[in-house]
């Protein structure tokens, strides 16, 4: 699987089964890897700085720009 399928099939298949609160986590496969890689540049290596490093990246995107991408992908409802 490529890149351009990976999007495919997230933008097709996982997104529309994705409820209020869900939380996707990508593994390591080489087509979840772009440009923003964050939790894999975070390199953690237990349980703890795992999660501490999520709550790390969650916090560099605001709401209006999560919200932005969303929308842009089709995932709003306005």
């Amino acid at each position: 699987m490529n890149k351009a399928a990976f999007d495919t099939y997230f933008a097709t298949q996982l997104a529309p089964t994705l409820g209020f609160g869900d939380v996707v986590i990508l593994d390591n496969l080489s087509t979840h890897k772009s440009a923003k890689a964050h939790l894999r540049a975070a390199a953690a290596r237990t349980f703890d700085e795992l999660w501490q490093s999520i709550g790390d990246i969650c916090l560099l995107f605001g709401p209006e720009a999560c919200w932005n991408c969303f929308k842009a992908n089709g995932y709003t409802f306005d």
